[in-house]
């Protein structure tokens, strides 16, 4: 065992209470097996502790030993590990580093000393690690190689530096900038001289991004000689925004003080919770892919879902995906990113693979393992993290399948979503109304979907969220202004407003350039978020826009 492996085992037995003693003591693998062993110096222990005192000097002694008795003189190198040592040689103990002991033959036993300096300084218990290397040949080093002396401070607690509390929160907030705040203190004894504590994020355990949704402006605290229980304030800005998102974390951390004799405490991070206060809007009708077909065949190995747009704009579907949670699992069964696009009124369809229906294998787009689902077994249709659709509920297995209001179910049949259906559902109970069975292999309506939703088959694209739309003032109070800066010509716009609830409460037309304005009167309608949608050129634009009063 080398010193390395030596000085893990030591830390893990130190940490987790988990020791392994023919690492510590190889000699005893080889006298458990009847090798031949060699004379083999050791710590007669593998820690000791000294009171520091107030004054002077105190001599630590221990011992190393060798076993069996040597025949001829052999030696062995004593060294500090500066490395693994919190006290600091020729300050607060003196020990000649390197030096080599000299065993002649039939000596068994030498001593080993430490000189430690005392002093007047609150501080923390501090060590020194030896370690024994290089033994000469015909001899061998087994364990404990290494011993641990922990001075033990006699003047006082330490000056202590920790946060006041290990966690915090504050709401995101819309616009503008919140400021965040939260003490760190010393406790104990004045420290002999000014002290700095570095303040850092740690990445790990962190999710907010800086500067898009904080910023750190306090990177160090300085706490003055001479002073107990004093405080000092780390802030933040958190930066707020109208975006729908999961809440994220900040996790502060203090490095270590220097000078002063100051010591960490216990709480050494701080984690800021930043709250979300922005609710996503629900899918405007027919804006949205929903599933419109689905099918479990009785006979043969057929599965499918379809999957239809319903908007008058071709939808990319980069970021799209379709998971099975089979069996009731609450992580995905298997998952397919799709990829092309769909068409105003088309349809996508995903089977099984080696799907067994000509009928639907003409019809499909990708063959893929999500399709080999059960009537149990749930499907979830999202777009990055927003959920479209669902059929069942995650982490559910009922027996029979998944039970339609009416009558039917999920298991061996064929299910066609309602016309009147213009949105996905979030929730399965919600869409359970919205599927009619229309019997057990029954394939005639795959690869098209009957819809009450207008759609324009024309080419026609859509922009991102937010892109090539702009929108003045955001939040506003009266009347809102839209242009569309790239627009090519004088262009017929279609403009509509939408509430949380999907609802369209506002919607007119008219020409517009690059160079107009279009002007929206949101006084009548109640303090929230809405969603903006215009369509002028064979392009839909898309915004979030708050009412505020």
């Amino acid at each position: 065992m080398d010193a390395r492996e030596r000085e893990r085992n030591r830390r893990a037995a130190k940490s987790q209470g988990n020791f392994n003693p023919y690492i510590a003591y190889p000699d005893l693998v080889a006298r458990a097996w009847g090798f031949q062993v060699l004379p083999t110096f050791a710590f007669a222990t593998a820690t000791g502790s000294i009171a520091e005192g107030n004054s002077g000097t105190s001599t630590y002694t221990t011992s190393v030993t060798i076993s069996p008795a040597p025949t001829a003189p052999l030696t062995v190198q004593l060294s500090l590990v500066a490395t693994t040592s919190t006290a600091t040689n020729g300050q607060d103990f003196v020990f000649t580093t390197p030096q080599t002991l000299t065993f002649t033959a039939g000596q068994t036993t030498q001593p080993v000393t430490v000189i430690v300096n005392g002093d007047l300084t609150p501080e923390a218990d501090e060590t020194v690690v030896l370690a024994l290397t290089n033994p000469s040949a015909g001899a061998a080093v087994g364990g404990p190689a290494q011993h641990e002396l922990l001075i033990l401070n006699d003047d006082g607690a330490a000056p202590t530096i920790q946060f006041a509390a290990a966690k915090g929160s504050l709401t995101e907030g819309n616009d503008n900038t919140t400021t965040y705040t939260v003490n760190v203190t010393l406790t104990g004894t004045a420290p002999t001289a000014a002290i700095t504590v570095p303040v850092t994020v740690q990445a790990a355990g962190t999710t907010a991004t800086t500067p898009a949704d904080y910023t750190l402006t306090t990177t160090s605290l300085t706490f003055v000689a001479g002073q107990v229980n004093q405080t000092q304030t780390v802030t933040l800005t958190v930066a707020g925004d109208l975006l729908p998102e999961p809440n994220e974390t900040v996790l502060l951390a203090l490095g270590t003080p220097t000078t002063g004799g100051a010591v960490l405490g216990a709480i050494r991070t701080h984690e800021l919770t930043i709250l979300n206060d922005d609710v996503a809007l629900p899918a405007a009708p027919c804006a949205t892919l929903f599933f419109s077909e689905y099918i479990e065949a009785k006979v043969g190995n057929t599965k499918a879902v379809e999957i239809y747009n319903p908007s008058n704009a071709t939808i990319d579907l980069e970021g799209i995906t379709v998971s099975l949670f089979a069996n009731g699992k609450t992580t995905p069964t298997a998952t397919a990113e799709l990829t092309g696009s769909i068409a105003p009124g088309d349809v996508y369809v995903i089977a099984n693979s080696g799907v067994a229906s000509p009928i639907v294998k003409a019809q499909t787009d990708l063959e893929s393992n999500i399709g080999f689902f059960n009537g149990d077994d749930a499907l979830l249709l999202m777009d990055g993290t927003d959920t479209l659709d669902i059929i069942g509920v995650i982490g559910q297995q009922p027996a029979g399948g998944w039970q339609l209001t009416g009558g039917g179910s999920t298991t061996d049949a064929t299910l066609v979503r309602k016309a009147t259906v213009n949105r996905g559902q979030k929730r399965w109970t919600n869409a359970l109304t919205e599927w009619t069975p229309v019997g057990a292999d029954v394939y005639d309506n795959i690869g098209r979907h009957t819809s009450n939703c207008v759609t324009i088959t024309s080419t026609t694209g859509a922009a991102r969220l937010g892109e090539g739309l702009e929108v003045f003032p955001n939040p506003a109070t009266g009347r809102l202004q839209v242009r569309l800066p790239q627009l090519q010509g004088r262009q017929a716009a279609g403009i509509s407003l939408y509430n949380m609830l999907g609802q369209q409460v506002l919607s007119r037309s008219q020409l517009l350039s690059a160079a107009e304005v279009a002007t929206l009167d949101v006084q009548p309608l109640a303090e929230g978020l809405y969603l903006l949608r215009v369509t002028a050129d064979g392009v839909t634009y898309t915004s979030r826009v708050e009412v505020r009063r």
